[in-house]
């Protein structure tokens, strides 16, 4: 069964992305972090789907930037 991560701006109501890994949606969320702050946290929730079932919530708001702080920084 295909799993796929989806990334919710839960404030308007649009899906920013769906990745195919936790790892690519959480390095989305860095991204955005990063160029809005810690503050656009609680507009973001991340949700996984597991084929054609209902997605459930994997992190949101707090939980994201302790998800985006434990992921390992990689060198360019």
């Amino acid at each position: 069964m295909e799993m796929t991560y989806e990334l919710w701006d839960v404030d308007a109501a649009n899906i920013i992305g769906t990745f195919p890994s936790e790892e690519e949606a959480i390095g989305v969320v860095t991204a955005l972090l990063d160029a809005y702050g810690p503050g656009y946290a609680n507009d973001l929730s991340l949700s996984m789907r597991a084929g054609n079932n209902q997605a459930r919530v994997v992190a949101a708001g707090k939980q994201l930037i302790a998800m985006t702080s434990a992921r390992p920084a990689r060198l360019s």
